[in-house]
């Protein structure tokens, strides 16, 4: 009998095991705290002890479609999509305010106000370091839609670059008119 050994530390923080009607079904909770699922064929035994998942084949040595259909869905667990952002110019600041009811990515804009941008922590990741905004999450579309929210609240100066800008985009200034 083969064992074969999956760590899940890196993704998911918590791990049920379920027998429905001789169905079996692996409830997971990924990162983003999103539920997910998976039916388990009865060729398998399954062990789980801490966070490491034993699969045990039962019958037909030869069959590993179950294991490597469970290794393409523990592969699409896996933040994907990532968006940095840089803000550039003095005076101009970034705090991320996390609570259990909101949390809030507080900025500093140079205007008279501090611009509270509000986001779904099981949606977006966020994190802060100096003057860069790293956002990753599943959702393509989701994350492209924040992160232009977040640019057009500080779009760049074209001839100061000060501004939100993202971390592979050209920067083109604009030359001082000469008197």
């Amino acid at each position: 009998m083969s064992l074969i050994k999956i760590d899940l530390k890196n993704y998911i923080k918590q791990l049920k095991l379920f027998k429905i009607n001789n169905f079996k079904f692996l409830v997971l909770m990924n990162n983003l705290n999103k539920l997910l699922y998976f039916q388990i064929e009865n060729n398998y035994a399954i062990l789980k002890k801490k966070e490491l998942l034993y699969f045990k084949i039962l019958k037909n040595k030869r069959s590993l479609v179950c294991f490597t259909k469970f290794n393409l869905f523990i592969s699409n667990l896996e933040i994907k999509y990532k968006k940095k952002l840089f803000l550039k110019g003095l005076g101009l600041r970034i705090t991320l305010f996390e609570n259990n009811e909101c949390h809030i990515l507080k900025l500093k804009l140079g205007r008279s106000y501090i611009v509270d941008v509000p986001f779904e922590k099981n949606k977006i990741n966020i994190y802060i370091k100096k003057k860069f905004i790293y956002l990753k999450s599943y959702d393509l579309a989701f994350l492209g839609n924040y992160a232009k929210k977040i640019k057009e609240l500080k779009i760049p100066n074209s001839y100061t670059g000060k501004g939100f800008w993202y971390s592979n985009e050209k920067k083109n200034y604009k030359i001082f008119k000469k008197k």
